[in-house]
């Protein structure tokens, strides 16, 4: 197979940078993480349920470093070839749909792990104020927006484009429609992740802008925003 531009013509960044990031940021997960497990050790001699919860966010972060290092130069080869830069290779019908579906699996551990991480965070708190009844009730009310608000994410997903054959692809997900329903979702899913971290009393920003419609961004982004939340 053809092999895509390594310094990343048309792209965020070169494929062996971005593969670099990825694993430097699950590397700082990792060294975070087993920094908090050993304060938890040394003043309460246990690990909490949120604790528990971000080990599996981690886990999330490692399957989405393997998925980076076995996918992404299949990503950046589609990418370039949609933005001209090279011609499509004889095997490009076999390389398309394995790299939409890393990017749809990169995308559901990401949502996944971003919720997972305001479930974190609702557990801690809900530790500190469970004696409070009024406090517990408030806190089961954002618990309830935050699910609907996953479930949405979920399911505004935009699947058809990339489990899809080619021909679907090429006559559905190429044209003004898809590229907006694709757009859609995205402003969808940053809105409801910054609601739900208004409401956990966590915010963070988050932007959108043109390069949404590259697959190496849209998992660069997500990424990101998965990790910084962790």
């Amino acid at each position: 197979m053809d092999q895509p531009d390594q310094n990343g013509a048309g792209s965020l960044q070169s494929l062996t940078a971005f593969k670099g990031v990825i694993w430097g940021l699950f590397a700082l997960c990792f060294v975070t993480l087993s920094a908090r497990a050993s304060i938890r050790f040394v003043c309460f001699r246990k690990l909490f349920a949120e604790d528990y919860l971000m080990i599996v966010v981690l886990g999330m972060v490692l399957a989405n470093a393997i998925l980076c290092q076995i996918r992404m130069d299949l990503v950046y080869l589609i990418d370039a070839v949609g933005n001209g830069d090279i011609p499509p290779p004889s095997d490009f019908n076999e390389a398309m749909p394995k790299a939409l579906h890393a990017v749809l699996a990169n995308l559901l551990l990401c949502i996944l792990g971003i919720w997972a991480v305001k479930y974190n965070f609702l557990m801690f708190f809900y530790r500190l104020g469970s004696n409070i009844r009024l406090f517990r009730m408030g806190l089961w009310v954002v618990v309830g927006i935050t699910t609907a608000c996953l479930a949405v994410v979920v399911g505004t997903t935009d699947y058809p484009c990339t489990t899809s054959s080619i021909e679907f692809l090429t006559t559905n997900c190429s044209t003004e429609e898809g590229i907006g329903r694709e757009t859609s979702s995205t402003i969808i899913n940053c809105s409801l992740d910054i609601f739900t971290d208004v409401l956990i009393r966590h915010g963070r920003v988050a932007s959108i802008n043109t390069q949404a419609q590259n697959m190496d961004w849209v998992w660069f982004w997500f990424t990101i925003e998965f990790v910084t939340g962790e």
